[in-house]
């Protein structure tokens, strides 16, 4: 698989500390820093306090990737190192297409929910507009002896493809898994649905979510399913806490900006309004460059 790594300044070290945890088996990872100038326009900006400056943004990315390529020794990963220029959440989305990327990884600063509403910020742009699957780091593994990863999963056929997709990037550094999926009847008008229909269905999400476990087992991963009556976002966040997860992976089919806010998307609110590590799976579209 091939990874398209961010690097910035200040935000990336979780990130790699990330990939390297979960210890995919064979994985190409692109370490991009984007210098966010108008290079183009140079030949009509003669002043040299503006080449120097630029020389310095040159020189500065270059040291940057020097440190995160040093702080991926000993990983079995294959490192190359870039330097590109342009808008950076474009660019890395731009860059991954070409390469043939399956995953964009960044690092993220912990935002409260308001801030990341009205804030802009690289997270937020990928998060509504990578074809590709992001991960979103924003703090380092909590231990060594292997990930806890929480599975949310509403059983659609697009999360199966994103979930069969996952399991072919071999991650040999999941420890156990919580398979977790919100069946509420909030917001079900009253009578609409009977007792008997609800138990049924209710009967359903544990039978499927027992599949995925036992997918997860065949893969060497301790696994456990759990069905709760919370919406997602309190069903989510309380599992997290919980099983003292160090990530959360969900799948989520790419929609433009608004789009997402006004549908209120489960996986860009976990992307932008909670401080743990997400996993946003993707199906490639058809045509992507592989």
């Amino acid at each position: 698989m091939r990874v398209i790594v961010g690097i910035d300044q200040e935000t990336y070290p979780p990130a790699l500390d990330l990939l390297v945890a979960l210890r995919f088996a064979a994985a190409e990872l692109q370490l991009v820093h984007v210098i966010e100038s108008p290079l183009q326009d140079l030949p009509k900006v003669p002043l040299d306090p503006v080449r120097e400056w630029l020389d310095n943004l040159q020189e500065q990315a270059r040291r940057e990737l020097e440190e995160a390529r040093r702080r991926l020794e000993g990983s079995s990963y294959q490192i190359e190192t870039t330097i590109l220029h342009g808008d950076t959440p474009k660019t890395l989305i731009e860059r991954g297409r070409e390469w043939g990327a399956d995953l964009v990884a960044i690092g993220s600063s912990k935002k409260g929910h308001w801030g990341a509403l009205f804030y802009g910020s690289v997270t937020k742009a990928i998060a509504a507009g990578a074809e590709q699957s992001v991960l979103v780091a924003k703090q380092p593994p909590r231990g060594e002896e292997g990930l806890h990863v929480v599975v949310a999963t509403d059983h659609s056929d697009y999360f199966s493809r994103c979930f069969e997709r996952f399991l072919g990037w071999e991650v040999g550094g999941i420890r156990s898994a919580t398979v977790l999926t919100s069946l509420s009847r909030e917001g079900v008008p009253k009578g609409a649905l009977s007792d008997k229909t609800f138990d049924a269905l209710q009967e359903e999400v544990r039978e499927q979510n027992e599949k995925l476990c036992a997918r997860l087992r065949e893969k060497g991963v301790e696994a456990s399913c759990l069905l709760s009556s919370s919406p997602p976002q309190d069903a989510i966040a309380t599992t997290m806490k919980e099983t003292n997860a160090d990530l959360l992976i969900l799948g989520a089919q790419g929609h433009g900006f608004w789009d997402r806010v006004r549908l209120g998307s489960v996986s860009y609110y976990e992307v932008i309004a909670t401080d743990h590590n997400v996993l946003v799976l993707r199906v490639l579209p058809a045509g992507y460059n592989q």
